[in-house]
């Protein structure tokens, strides 16, 4: 495969610089403190190995091109390293045998679905095991000794870590493609779960917003029909002049009717009035919110502490999307800026009300785009729309509720106000 779905390649090369930095402290260490039980030679054979390591790093570019490749040939330069580690420090005795496991794991991890790797690194350490046991490699390690001197307990040692080496690989590869698989069935559903709320957030965006356009249209066109009538009884008009004035009320007239059918196709039925427990309702908008493409880099803090319990006479749909769209104003806003900002949804009770405060740490709204924000539509996004808090402030205010907007020292509030649902109200409970 080409990249990895699991840790990412831009790890890749941060791994390889920050094992090359360990050799070289590894190296300087095992150089300046005497009384080590290792081979004298290990020390310059880090420092070499971590040599390899940082151009790795610094000749990422050209790598990268081919990942797969990459990362194989980095493991299997791990594997070589370990080969020469793993005689120095004792072969079968050795306590740094781990890291062959290390490497594999890693390597799962990067995607990787070769078995090279694996192979290699059975066999540098069975070649290692085996030449040490033959006497073709030189034993000073007397644990090493020790062991060699009994074939059982060196069969013992060496197939345990054969085997184990060999379960790491298989069972990491298969662990592999079951992650790979529910990782991209979650991709499938998300993108499932976006675009049909993308349909849905489009809907019902466009039949209020029609209704709202009918709505001020209608008007001016009530003040021309207005002033045409008062012209039309004017004594002084000439029949020319009445004939022209009819035609033209006429027309108005014929506008106003087809503007007052647009209305009633475009007016959304009314909506069923629900008790709403408004932080079951919010917690669920927010982890819909997490999955828009701009949140993945940043936080959603929720606070909902000691109002678990606010209940609220309203819409369930009507408020579902009008807190979203502020939330996704405000995931959106954070574009661009730097990692690790913030987005905070607050619930308290404030008197008889529920408020409901969502803040971001990001730019502030500039002061011309603040003015108007719930009057006419306005944006600062390139390509945005501008009617989102328009949407928002009118299936507020048909559920009862407030909405305002303040710059704060760093980033912006919404802050929106709905009141309180009666203690006994007969109508049924809904999160």
């Amino acid at each position: 495969m080409a990249s990895s779905d699991i840790i990412g390649k831009k790890y890749l090369r941060a791994q390889a610089f920050v094992t090359g930095a360990a050799f070289l402290a590894s190296a300087a260490i095992l150089r300046y403190s005497p009384g080590i039980p290792f081979d004298p030679g290990l020390p310059g054979l880090l420092a070499a190995a971590s040599a390899g390591y940082f151009l790795f790093a610094a000749a990422w570019r050209p790598i990268s091109r081919d990942l797969h490749a990459a990362i194989l040939s980095l493991s299997l330069y791990g594997t070589a390293v370990m080969g020469f580690v793993l005689h120095m420090t004792g072969g079968i005795a050795s306590p740094l045998v781990c890291f062959y496991f290390a490497l594999l794991v890693s390597e799962v991890g990067y995607g990787v679905t070769s078995r090279l790797s694996l192979f290699a690194a059975m066999a540098s350490y069975a070649c290692v095991v085996a030449g040490e046991w033959a006497g073709v490699l030189r034993v000073a390690d007397p644990r090493a000794l020790a062991l060699y001197s009994s074939p059982a307990a060196a069969l013992f040692i060496s197939g345990s870590v054969l085997s184990f080496m060999a379960l790491t690989g298989s069972v990491g590869k298969l662990i592999l493609g079951a992650l790979r698989a529910d990782f991209s069935d979650e991709q499938l559903q998300r993108r499932a779960l976006q675009e049909k709320f993308a349909e849905l957030s489009s809907a019902a965006q466009i039949g209020t917003l029609t209704h709202r356009i009918v709505h001020d249209l209608r008007a001016p066109l009530g003040a021309i029909m207005g002033y045409g009538e008062l012209l039309l009884r004017s004594a002084s008009r000439t029949e020319s002049e009445r004939e022209i004035l009819g035609d033209l009320l006429g027309a108005v007239d014929k506008m106003d009717v087809t503007l007052r059918d647009i209305a009633r196709f475009g007016r959304a039925p009314a909506a069923p009035m629900e008790r709403l427990r408004l932080a079951g309702l919010l917690r669920n908008l927010v982890t819909m919110a997490k999955l828009l493409p701009d949140c993945g880099k940043n936080t959603i803090e929720e606070s909902y502490s000691g109002c678990e319990e606010l209940e609220v006479l309203a819409s369930g749909q009507e408020l579902r999307q009008a807190y979203f769209n502020v939330l996704k104003n405000a995931v959106e806003a954070l574009d661009g800026q730097p990692r690790d900002r913030k987005v905070r949804v607050v619930l308290r009770a404030a008197g008889g009300s529920a408020e409901v405060n969502i803040e971001h740490d990001g730019p502030p709204i500039p002061a011309e785009v603040l003015a108007s924000l719930f009057k006419k539509p306005v944006t600062g996004r390139s390509g945005g729309t501008g009617v989102g808090m328009l949407i928002a402030q009118d299936l507020l205010a048909r559920n009862g509720g407030k909405i305002c907007a303040e710059n704060l020292a760093q980033g912006v509030r919404i802050s929106t106000r709905l009141p309180l649902a009666a203690a006994k109200a007969p109508l049924p409970a809904a999160v």
